[in-house]
């Protein structure tokens, strides 16, 4: 298992049963910003919907298939990063994803947590490619806080999948942006 501190007020580690609690309060108290961009977090509707889903994020990571992180803020449950392997020894590429309570927004959090992983992804694992990908309705409506966290990361934008994603009920576009280890390597 693993923990990470990344500073005084910010802790990864493998998400927890016990922190089925503290996400359900987090998809409660934010449905609405939840359900915006995602419809997935309608299915958490219970204590055991969360416990399911953090089982499902540690059997991924017991099989080596994804780096789940638990973001823990100044001692609270805030959310959980990602870093799904989809093709480790060919391809070697990746997919990085995340999710964050509304109340912790804007504090940098995804942003430092990504970075590990992304350092964990190119260092130690080897992987050459990582994408992320986010809803995007209308060139006035995107999730433009995923946006600002892949450049921030030094992603560049590749394409757009064309309905490739759902949310309020509808078919949405995702907007798709993509790192290589080089340029990770570079600091580019």
């Amino acid at each position: 298992m693993f923990t990470h501190p990344i500073n005084d007020n910010l802790l990864l580690r493998l998400p927890e049963e016990r922190d089925a609690e503290a996400m359900l309060a987090l998809f409660e108290n934010g449905r609405n910003y939840f359900t915006y961009w995602s419809d997935w977090p309608k299915r958490m509707q219970t204590v055991a919907d969360c416990q399911a889903l953090i089982l499902r994020h540690r059997r991924a990571f017991a099989e080596e298939k994804e780096i789940p992180a638990a973001m823990i803020y100044q001692g609270q449950f805030a959310g959980i990063s990602s870093l799904e392997i989809q093709e480790r020894y060919v391809v070697k590429k990746g997919e990085l994803s995340y999710w964050l309570g509304e109340q912790f927004q804007g504090k940098g959090i995804v942003t430092q947590s990504c970075r590990v992983l992304l350092a964990h992804a190119f260092n130690d694992l080897g992987l050459n490619r990582l994408f992320l990908r986010f809803k995007h309705a209308s060139p006035d409506d995107e999730n433009s806080g995923s946006r600002r966290v892949a450049e921030r990361l030094g992603f560049v934008q590749e394409g757009v999948q064309r309905q490739g994603g759902v949310a309020r009920g509808q078919f949405m576009d995702m907007i798709v942006y993509s790192l290589l280890a080089e340029e990770w390597q570079t600091g580019r």
